[in-house]
């Protein structure tokens, strides 16, 4: 299977809505700790805009949004449609006005040039200097 197919990208999108309600909750915590690690090495700070690209249960997300806030916001994207219905049930039960989740392909990102100070994927990061 081409890994740049629509193809792939449904198989590995069934993956985890299959496993959603189960990702990164049960077993060692190592998803969360790592998520924990990339938003501090990134030096995310108050008042800033992060896209966190493939946000499954939020392991970047939620430590984004307690770097950013009050006045900062983090929008998370991904494929798999349960996966985001996970986290926004996580998102329902604590005070996150400052986060969105959006079902989104990042390979076709819907977002005007420049919306983002930081960008996070997995384990990597990209900090953004915007043009004034």
């Amino acid at each position: 299977m081409n890994v740049d197919s629509q193809e792939y990208k449904e198989w590995l999108t069934d993956i985890f809505d299959r496993s959603s309600e189960e990702y990164g909750q049960i077993g060692p915590q190592f998803i969360a700790h790592f998520g924990n690690k990339l938003v501090e090495y990134a030096n995310i700070h108050e008042g800033v805009a992060v896209l966190d690209i493939a946000c499954g249960r939020g392991a970047r997300l939620f430590p984004a949004f307690e770097k950013v806030k009050p006045s900062g916001k983090v929008i998370g994207i991904d494929l798999s449609p349960e996966m985001l219905a996970e986290t926004r049930k996580e998102l329902d039960q604590r005070n996150t006005d400052g986060i969105r989740v959006i079902k989104m392909d990042a390979e076709q990102l819907l977002f005007p040039s420049e919306s983002f100070d930081f960008v996070l994927f997995g384990l990597l990061t990209k900090q953004f200097a915007k043009n004034t």
